[in-house]
């Protein structure tokens, strides 16, 4: 989706418009009608009023007589409402956007019913801004398409809004170079806060999506310091998982695990089957296993969630690892006490699960010396973790324990 006249209109805006001129006088709105119908001032004025007058009234020359102007709306089909929209644009773009940064569905729902029916650029702007809030794509492009063709009668405000939201749509569609072009031209605005905020979180996003983690970065620690100041935890919890999902597919484990359990860390997150994920699955890769067991336990049995943890073997990988991470702390512990013969002995076996039939084992275990014992337990524990009988193995490893004070209590 091309959007380079969005861009055109945009800079000439910003180079010709000021703040005081940015809303609609009634000559615009009507110049606006007149070019959503596809009507030429011939069309419009014909008998009503002369063309030149018409185009004066366009161009803010003239103040237009109030009966004049009531007949030319009513040839141009403008319903009240629809008026109302295009006279108080500033104040209903404004809602749009503040419904839209608190992340307010119900009440934007209530705005987008009222001009649902309603074809303008004003009302096109307002929908759009909902279906990206609802994550609804479908009909976007279709009204951002008949809005640029339009967006030489928009004011700068409401240039400045229909921008953002087509922004934001090109960063879902993954359309980067259009995105940024416009905004590369939006941040340079000293416009309203919110939309400054919306628009600082849109190039977050940008980033995040491609891959540009490093600025990512510094972006998100702006708005987390905004929206903490704010308490706008909602929008704290959706850029923070977002970012989340970025450090795993960076592999940046371990500054995944630290945001995970910095600040905000409230029952929100506990209770969040994604944030659970990410988090255990980036303590496994950092063999923080322990960890990871606490976080993938609190995913919800009947969640798309549990079934990857599933999928990807992740509740098998965290039990795994912790014992695998047992043995070798006992290993470690035991590393003095080993006899070479004793390994020799272990080549020998056709295979290791055999040492550990009952009667093998068993003989083995009572012609064995303490020292010897270590090591056949330790081979078990082994044996058993690889046939994923983990309660047996860790009592193996409960009588290593106590083999081991034994024998140091020998020495």
């Amino acid at each position: 989706m091309n959007l380079n006249s969005i861009v055109s209109a945009l800079t000439k805006k910003q180079q010709n418009e000021t703040k005081s001129n940015s809303t609609h006088s009634i000559g615009a709105i009507a110049r606006m009608r007149r070019l959503e119908l596809n009507m030429t001032l011939e069309q419009v004025s014909n008998r009503i009023c002369s063309v030149s007058y018409l185009s004066k009234v366009e161009s803010n020359k003239i103040v237009p007589n109030p009966v004049c102007m009531a007949l030319l709306m009513e040839k141009m089909r403008m319903p009240k409402y629809e008026q109302y929209l295009l006279e108080n644009e500033n104040e209903l773009l404004s809602e749009s956007l503040n419904y839209f940064y608190c992340l307010d569905r119900s009440s934007y729902r209530m705005l987008f019913e009222k001009v649902e029916d309603i074809k303008n650029a004003i009302a096109s702007i307002i929908k759009i801004g909902y279906y990206i809030l609802i994550k609804e794509y479908d009909e976007i492009e279709t009204l951002i398409n008949e809005t640029k063709k339009l967006v030489g009668s928009l004011s700068s405000f409401s240039l400045e809004v229909f921008s953002l939201y087509s922004a934001l749509y090109s960063i879902e569609k993954c359309e980067f170079e259009n995105a940024n072009n416009i905004l590369e031209r939006l941040i340079d605005q000293k416009g309203d806060a919110t939309f400054m905020i919306l628009v600082k979180e849109a190039i977050f996003k940008s980033h995040i999506k491609e891959s540009r983690y490093i600025y990512a970065e510094k972006e998100y620690e702006e708005l987390i310091h905004i929206y903490s100041a704010n308490e706008h935890f909602e929008r704290i919890r959706e850029i923070k998982i977002l970012y989340m999902e970025a450090l795993y597919d960076a592999r940046e484990y371990k500054t995944l695990t630290l945001i995970g359990s910095g600040p905000f860390f409230t029952t929100y997150y506990l209770e969040n089957d994604k944030f659970n994920y990410l988090m255990g699955k980036s303590y496994i890769k950092i063999n923080h296993t322990i960890a990871a067991k606490e976080y993938l336990d609190r995913i919800d049995k009947n969640s798309e969630y549990f079934k990857k943890c599933l999928d990807e073997k992740l509740i098998v990988s965290y039990e795994e690892n912790i014992l695998i991470q047992e043995v070798e702390a006992l290993n470690k512990e035991k590393e003095n006490f080993y006899y070479e013969y004793f390994l020799l002995k272990q080549a020998d076996s056709p295979n290791l699960k055999d040492l550990f039939t009952k009667d093998i084992f068993a003989e083995e275990i009572k012609k064995s010396t303490i020292r010897e014992k270590i090591d056949l337990y330790r081979l078990q524990a082994k044996a058993l973790k690889e046939s994923f009988r983990y309660k047996e193995a860790t009592a193996v490893l409960e009588k290593i324990d106590e083999l081991l004070d034994s024998f140091k209590n020998y020495r």
